[in-house]
């Protein structure tokens, strides 16, 4: 078997065995995921979980860092109101944003950066290096994939917060307790207060990164407008 055969195998098990959405999150937050009522771990998932253990840690250790050097920096970042881009899921969105993230005024969240919110401003370069093992196209449509790729930037909240409907894809049986994040109505005022401030963050430190207009793009602030507006008048 050649060296290329071995590394497409490589890329294979990561991305269909270990990699998940919430590679990004902190160990205390990952502990409560599991934890949660209904959130158990099928034993042929557990190899991942343990992965994302492993991750979890460094991500804790790591947002401490990123805290202490870039904390000021990020609080003191003003920004402009970004630009949302709002639909239905399979509605085009995904193409859209592509399209506006090429002006040369625009920016747009990376794969990378909403994967691992608490970190890319001190590590890209070394989360860079896992990137190599991520699909060339998406799954579900074959357009190009990449950590350089723009992605939603409800990852970066799901990675950040918990507050997030995507959850659902790794936790179905708990589909009711995700899906009230949709349009956050039946929150509680802490993980309101939680999520604006997370989205706030991450909008001020892809800002800092790039110094450009944000685009953003997430079929689930579809049911936010009237959040986005209170946040972006």
């Amino acid at each position: 078997m050649g060296d290329q055969q071995l590394f497409e195998k490589a890329r294979h098990f990561l991305a269909n065995h270990l990699v998940t959405m919430v590679h990004g999150i902190r160990f205390g937050d990952w502990r409560q995921l599991q934890w949660q009522p209904g959130n158990a771990i099928a034993r042929c998932y557990r190899p991942r979980a343990r992965f994302m253990t492993a991750m979890s840690l460094f991500n804790s250790v790591a947002a401490k860092i990123e805290q202490k050097r870039y904390g000021g920096a990020v609080a003191a970042t003003q920004v402009a109101p970004p630009i949302f881009i709002l639909g239905h899921w399979r509605s085009g969105t995904t193409l859209l944003h592509n399209l506006l993230a090429c002006d040369p005024q625009f920016t747009a969240p990376t794969l990378l950066q909403t994967l691992y919110p608490h970190t890319f401003l001190t590590f890209e370069r070394q989360l860079r290096l896992l990137g190599c093992f991520a699909p060339k196209t998406r799954l579900i449509d074959n357009m190009r994939f990449g950590f350089d790729q723009p992605q939603e930037d409800e990852f970066a909240l799901c990675n950040a917060t918990l507050l997030s409907p995507y959850l659902t894809w790794l936790f179905p049986h708990s589909h009711d307790n995700f899906d009230r994040f949709l349009a956050l109505r039946d929150v509680t005022p802490q993980e309101y207060a939680r999520w604006t401030e997370a989205l706030m963050e991450f909008v001020r430190k892809v800002t800092l990164r790039t110094n450009r207009g944000l685009v953003l793009k997430s079929p689930a602030h579809t049911a936010r407008i009237r959040i986005l507006l209170e946040l972006f008048p």
